[in-house]
């Protein structure tokens, strides 16, 4: 699961997250997209991944800020958590990383 967030002060933002993802692999797809301006949540299911393996996703999430006094301040958090549909020995090995590519 994946939860992106947009909090301001001293300015409105708003946020969104593209229905469609710019990159899967092979048999994964973005489900349950909720979001309401602030704060979006979805699923990114992957397929299979062979165990030691990886996968990679990305997605655009478009963030805008107007700014109503100074200083003004826009924060994008994203929180991941990785699971898997079957028993896992180790699950404390499971890990996602996070890149983020910023556009002004």
């Amino acid at each position: 699961m994946d939860e992106v967030a947009i909090s301001a002060a001293n300015s409105v933002a708003v946020l969104s997250v593209l229905p469609a993802p710019v990159e899967l692999p092979a048999g994964g797809k973005l489900t349950a997209l909720s979001q309401n301006g602030e704060v979006a949540t979805f699923t990114l299911e992957l397929g299979s991944i062979p165990a030691g393996g990886t996968a990679k996703a990305r997605f655009w999430a478009l963030a805008l800020t107007y700014v109503t006094a100074t200083p003004a301040t826009s924060v994008l958090t994203d929180k991941i958590a990785v699971d898997g549909a079957e028993r896992e020995i180790t699950a404390a090995d499971n890990k996602a990383t996070l890149e983020t590519q910023l556009l002004p």
